[in-house]
């Protein structure tokens, strides 16, 4: 092979937020989040896969509207049936160990090293964040991003947005 690499997975966080299409490995941040955007202030919205979803089922209402504006997620919502909660699952409802096993599948295939962010929660340990490295570097990734939320005091992304009802209509 005259290459030193021939197949690669492009990062696409930016890239799927622009085109309105899959980012990807990644899983959604949130269902409803605000984005910070340079030099320009910042822009909420609801992803439109999850809004298409919640309404084909019936499931798109006021108290959905408020809890995604609210937390950006559907988490242990009662009225939210399980197989929906389990499609719609956010990037911090999803075990560090699964988003590392997840980057480890596609390495598996991959020359380059894979973009894929381990989002923690803000209450995450240097323990948490060291057992990631670890367990990235046990299952042969060749690198592995940690994001712990909150960890600056601006962020690109944020889940949520307070009740603004013309970014959740």
């Amino acid at each position: 092979m005259r290459n030193a690499t021939v197949t690669t997975i492009a990062p696409t966080g930016t890239i799927s937020l622009i085109a309105g299409c899959s980012s990807g490995i990644e899983p959604l941040f949130s269902l409803a989040a605000t984005r910070q955007i340079t030099g320009t202030g910042e822009i909420s919205f609801v992803n439109r896969f999850a809004r298409r979803c919640l309404e084909e089922r019936g499931l798109w209402n006021e108290e959905i509207i408020t809890r995604l504006s609210r937390t950006g997620s559907l988490g242990d919502c009662g009225p939210i049936p399980q197989d929906v909660r389990m499609v719609l699952a956010t990037a911090h409802e999803i075990a560090p160990e699964w988003h590392v096993a997840h980057l480890a599948a596609a390495q598996a295939a991959t020359d380059n090293a894979v973009s894929k962010t381990v989002n923690l929660p803000q209450n995450a340990t240097p323990d948490d964040v060291a057992k990631v490295f670890m367990e990235a570097y046990r299952r042969r990734c060749k690198g592995v991003t940690v994001y712990r939320d909150g960890s600056r005091p601006e962020q690109v992304l944020r889940s949520g947005f307070g009740l603004c009802q013309e970014c959740a209509v």
